[in-house]
C-alpha cells in the first residue's frame, strides 16, 4: 500500500521545482517540443492554483546576484498573449480546450478575450473539426482522437453547452473498440500513433461525469482493458516514449472511479514516484502530468496545503540560516573583544606578518642610506 506522506512529499518537491523553474518570459516548456510551452504552462498554472497560491500572490527566485519576482498573474498574461487572433491556442485543439477549461474553472475571464476563445471552439465543433483532425492524415495533430473529444466535452459541460457536449460525447462513444479501449489517430500502415491509454483514460473521466456514468458494464469494460495493458511495474509503455505521460493519464482515470482498483492505481503512482529526481520527472510535460496524478491521489484538502508547506519549509531554513549568522557574529564579537583586551594599551599594533613586511622595508632603506647614498654624494662632490 502506498505511503500517503511519500506522495505528499513528492508533490511538494515537484511544486517547489515548478516555482523555481519558471522562465524569464513567465512560462514553462520543454526543449524537445518547443511548441508545447503554452499548454505546459496551462497545466502548471492549474497545479499551482490547486496548491493554494492565489492569482496575485508572488514568489521570488534568487539565482546568484539576480532576483526575479514571479506570480501566477504574470504566467496568465503570458498565456493570454499566446491566444491567436481567431481564438485558437497552443499546438492543437486539445490545447485550446484545456485553456478554456482553466479559464472557466478558476474564473479567469478578465485576463482573456474569452468570448473569442469560446467562439473558436464552437465554430471548430460545428465545422466537424474534431472528425477531420482525427481522420485526415494531412492534419499535424498526432495526438487527436477521443482524448480531444473528451477535453472538448469537459469544457462544454463547464461552459453550459450541455446539449452540444452530449452530442459530441455520443460521437466519441461510437469510436470505442470491441475490447473497451479508445484509440486515436493511426499512421498510414494502420498503427496507433499514440498509446490508446491516453484516449481511453480521458474518455473514462468524462463518461463518469455524464449520463453514461450509470452504465456499469461500459465502465467495467474500460477499466478491465486499462488493467490488462498495464506493465508489471505499473507503467504504460509505448516503445519507450512518453511513459510518464501515459502512466499519469491511467492513474488519473483510475482515481476518478467511485471505487478505484487499488493494486493497479498504487502500482501506477508508485512507478511515477520512482521517476521523481530533484523535483523533476523526465521533461516538464512529464513532471506536470506526474504531479497531477499525485494531486488526484492526495485529494483537494491535502493539495491545497502544499504551498503553505513550502513556505513553512523556507521560513525554517531562513531561521536556521539566521541562527548560524547570529552565532558567527557572536564569535566574531568575542574575538574582537579578546584583541581589544590584549592590545588596549598599545599605541601601534603590528601583527607578525606586518612586522615581517616592515622589517624588509626597513632593511632596504638602511641599505640605501648606509651604502648607496654615500656613493652618490662622493660622485657629486667629485663632479663639483
Amino acid at each position: 500500500m502506498l505511503n500517503h506522506q511519500n506522495v505528499y512529499n513528492a508533490a511538494t518537491q515537484i511544486t517547489e521545482y515548478i516555482l523555481k523553474s519558471v522562465s524569464a518570459e513567465d512560462s514553462w516548456g520543454t526543449t524537445d517540443y518547443t511548441d508545447w510551452g503554452p499548454i505546459i504552462t496551462v497545466l502548471n498554472v492549474e497545479n499551482l492554483l490547486k496548491c493554494g497560491i492565489s492569482v496575485n500572490e508572488g514568489w521570488t527566485i534568487v539565482k546568484g546576484k539576480d532576483t526575479t519576482h514571479c506570480s501566477i498573474e504574470k504566467c496568465i498574461n503570458y498565456l493570454s498573449n499566446k491566444v491567436q487572433c481567431n481564438g485558437a491556442f497552443g499546438a492543437d485543439f486539445w490545447d485550446t480546450c484545456k485553456l478554456a477549461t482553466l479559464i472557466v474553472e478558476y474564473n479567469l475571464h478578465d485576463y482573456f478575450e474569452y468570448n473569442k476563445i469560446h467562439a473558436y471552439i464552437m465554430d471548430f465543433v460545428a465545422g466537424g473539426g474534431l472528425e477531420v483532425q482525427t481522420t485526415d492524415y494531412s492534419q499535424s495533430a498526432e495526438w487527436s482522437g477521443p482524448g480531444t473529444y473528451a477535453a472538448c466535452v469537459q469544457y462544454l459541460f463547464l461552459s453550459g453547452e450541455r446539449d452540444i457536449a452530449n452530442d459530441i460525447l455520443s460521437k466519441a462513444i461510437a469510436l470505442q473498440q470491441i475490447d473497451g479501449s479508445f484509440v486515436g489517430k493511426k499512421n498510414r500502415t494502420g498503427d496507433n500513433i499514440i498509446h490508446p491509454i491516453r484516449h481511453t483514460a480521458q474518455m473514462l473521466k468524462v463518461i463518469l461525469k455524464s449520463n453514461y456514468g450509470n452504465d456499469a458494464d461500459k465502465i467495467e469494460k474500460i477499466k478491465h482493458w486499462m488493467e490488462s495493458v498495464q506493465g508489471s511495474s505499473g507503467e504504460y509503455d509505448d516503445f519507450g516514449q512518453f511513459i510518464t505521460y501515459y502512466t499519469a493519464y491511467a492513474a488519473l482515470a483510475f482515481l476518478a472511479l467511485p471505487t478505484y482498483p487499488q493494486p493497479h492505481t498504487d502500482l501506477a503512482i508508485d512507478y511515477l514516484l520512482s521517476k521523481v529526481h530533484d523535483g523533476k520527472v523526465d521533461d516538464f510535460g512529464g513532471t506536470v502530468m506526474a504531479v497531477q496524478a499525485f494531486d488526484a491521489y492526495l485529494g483537494a484538502n491535502s493539495v491545497s496545503s502544499i504551498y503553505k508547506t513550502i513556505q513553512i519549509s523556507h521560513a525554517e531554513d531562513l531561521l536556521i540560516e539566521n541562527k548560524e549568522l547570529k552565532n558567527n557574529i557572536e564569535e566574531l564579537s568575542k574575538t574582537i573583544e579578546q584583541y581589544h583586551e590584549k592590545y588596549k594599551d598599545a599605541d601601534i599594533v603590528f601583527s607578525k606578518k606586518d612586522a615581517w613586511k616592515w622589517g624588509i622595508w626597513f632593511g632596504l632603506i638602511t641599505l640605501l642610506l648606509g651604502v648607496i647614498l654615500p656613493i652618490i654624494i662622493n660622485v657629486i662632490l667629485e663632479v663639483f
